[in-house]
């Protein structure tokens, strides 16, 4: 008897250590994006050009037109830019709109993911775990939750549209799932492969409301398709379809494999094998409706994250669907596997349920997931930085071509250019008249016809083919540097490492050496 009060006094004290490894993740993560909303500068390389995009929309301009060094939109569907710059209204253009948009969004994915698990289990207790797994994979996905970029909010709309077929049965709530995965489409096409998943399970499950489903998104995507590419003259199909349609030959076959090898597997060793011992107790207790779902969701998001994966720029952040799946059936199977236990009748089952909490806190304990919350802030030197090179920007004479950070020229008052991978990227895998027009134009300023200073990066950029190098090194040289207190100032915490650094100028022109 006293053995298994020692056994129940321990697995109440696991199970609140436990509760309180999970809240810290939340509260970390909150603390951080709190920091890093107020940061004038780019987190990540390409968060500047988010900020663009928002601007260009307020100020009444098109977001897909002819590529061109002055603009290229990324090949993202638009909702969030529209959404960011309806919020840059009321907080004025900048990053701060686009990280709230992206913290609130965040902060409604925890919430979803608790709301899934509670709903399911009745337990909140998982569903808090679950959150707070999926928070504690902010590091490992990038540090991407509260950037001005897609990702958050895409999620959320696919959970919220998730959730609604999964909890919900009538027809109208069809109708809503249905403008809800449309609605992330529109935010990211990465909603597409999970798709077909959805209206299989509800051909499974209940076909006449797939019926409402597939009629209500099918509507929403084809007809804003047209729509879209009708105002922007065609070009809304090339950037969003005909563009990254020929991504193929960036894919990196290893990653088929790497995808679960590294990516998955070894960081939720135990949650992994936890949510298998799930899917294998439905054999033991049917659920068909439950199975069904939870298998066929589960290979649409792990579809949204691998797809991107396989692609040589494929990042960390296009794990985040697959991490968020993960913490659902974490949730999910670890109230499965206590319940198991605790209904056994044996002098042993507090032990058991103590070694549940356990492996949950190794797994919240993984060096995969634990990280230092000050590396993921910039710090002062950093801003010192940012403002130091924007006052180098204002004394440049004439246009300044930044390719890696295009949105610091435009702070700086000047105009602004195309950022670097989206011209690579057109340059690379576009049309024959994109890529002719692109190098035409690349040529012009190369030959100093339009007097341009060139400011290139920190990490020896090759972004343009060889024949344009060629240009570039026949009629630039390079005439300063743009020194830093050391070596990590002003680089971007997430994506490319990089920062402003080589200043060139046509060797015809003799400017004032701008070094610090």
């Amino acid at each position: 008897m006293t053995e298994n009060k020692l056994t129940g006094y321990l697995s109440g004290f696991l199970k609140y250590l436990l509760l309180s490894v999970a809240a810290s993740y939340i509260v970390v993560y909150a603390a951080i994006a709190f920091f890093r909303l107020f940061y004038p500068f780019d987190l990540e390389w390409l968060e500047g050009g988010s900020v663009i995009h928002a601007a260009r929309i307020l100020s009444g301009q098109l977001i897909y037109v002819s590529p061109s060094l002055e603009f290229i939109p990324y090949n993202y569907t638009p909702l969030f830019f529209y959404v960011s710059a309806a919020a840059a209204f009321f907080f004025k253009v900048g990053f701060l709109p686009l990280r709230l948009v992206s913290i609130i969004s965040s902060l409604g994915c925890f919430y979803l993911i608790f709301s899934f698990v509670k709903q399911e289990t009745e337990s909140r207790f998982s569903g808090f775990l679950a959150s707070g797994l999926f928070a504690a994979t902010f590091h490992l996905s990038g540090s991407w939750f509260d950037v001005g970029r897609p990702d958050s909010f895409f999620l959320f709309l696919l959970l919220s549209s998730l959730y609604v077929i999964r909890f919900k049965s009538s027809n109208s709530s069809s109708i809503i799932a249905g403008i809800l995965i449309s609605l992330a489409f529109l935010t990211k096409q990465t909603a597409l492969p999970i798709l077909l998943p959805v209206i299989l399970y509800l051909l499974l499950t209940d076909w006449r409301r797939s019926i409402y489903f597939i009629i209500t998104s099918a509507v929403i995507i084809l007809g804003s398709t047209l729509f879209f590419d009708y105002i922007h003259n065609g070009w809304y199909i090339y950037y969003v379809f005909e563009l990254p349609s020929n991504f193929s030959s960036r894919v990196v076959s290893s990653r088929w494999l790497t995808f679960w090898s590294e990516d998955i597997i070894p960081p939720f060793k135990i949650a992994f094998g936890m949510l298998l011992v799930y899917f294998m107790m439905f054999f033991v207790n049917p659920n068909k409706n439950t199975f069904i779902f939870y298998f066929l969701i589960s290979v649409g998001m792990f579809g949204a994250s691998l797809a991107p994966r396989l692609q040589a720029g494929g990042i960390e952040n296009v794990l985040i669907p697959a991490h968020a799946m993960i913490s659902v059936l974490f949730g999910l199977s670890f109230h499965r596997l206590l319940q198991v236990f605790r209904d056994m009748y044996s002098d042993n089952k507090h032990i058991l349920v103590a070694f549940i909490y356990v492996l949950c806190l190794l797994q919240f304990g993984s060096g995969y997931l634990t990280y230092n919350p000050f590396n993921e802030v910039p710090s002062q030197e950093d801003m010192e930085a940012g403002i130091e090179v924007i006052n180098i920007l204002r004394q440049i004479d004439g246009d300044v071509f930044l390719p890696s950070h295009p949105y610091l020229v435009e702070l700086a008052g000047k105009k602004g250019f195309a950022h670097r991978m989206q011209i690579s990227d057109n340059l690379i895998w576009g049309n024959e008249v994109v890529r002719k027009k692109l190098s035409n134009e690349l040529k012009n300023m190369f030959r100093g016809k339009n007097n341009n200073t060139i400011i290139l990066g920190s990490d020896n950029e090759k972004f343009l083919p060889e024949d344009l190098y060629d240009v570039f090194e026949q009629n630039y040289i390079l005439k300063g540097m743009i020194s830093y207190s050391d070596e990590d100032s002003f680089k971007p915490i997430l994506g490319l490492y990089t920062r402003p650094e080589r200043i060139y100028v046509p060797a015809t022109r003799d400017i004032l050496n701008y070094k610090k």
